[in-house]
């Protein structure tokens, strides 16, 4: 709705729910000239800078795998969560930290 009207976006994740959306929202942004980002937080995190950095000089030497999970209680049960209809389930809501 925001790219129809012309305005600029910062989206919060998941910014659509398939690549045909993605694409979409994409050209739309292109051939309006917009700005469309995804504002994942942990993209800016000081950390994960220093850590690409490290990596790039290969002061943390050869990487061959990373094990990452990312956890918590959803003792709510809040039904969102649960309803990938609704962008929720385990890659589209907390499972885009670990990626």
């Amino acid at each position: 709705m925001c790219l129809k009207n012309d305005k600029h976006v910062l989206c919060e994740k998941p910014m659509a729910t398939n690549a045909k959306d993605a694409k979409g929202m994409m050209l739309r942004a292109i051939s309006c000239d917009l700005f469309l980002m995804q504002g994942v937080w942990s993209r800016f995190f000081p950390l994960y800078k220093k850590l690409s950095q490290f990596q790039k000089k290969g002061t943390l030497g050869e990487i061959r795998s990373v094990n990452v999970s990312f956890g918590f209680n959803d003792t709510e049960m809040i039904p969102r969560l649960h309803d990938p209809a609704l962008a929720g389930g385990a890659l589209l809501d907390i499972g885009i930290y670990c990626v």
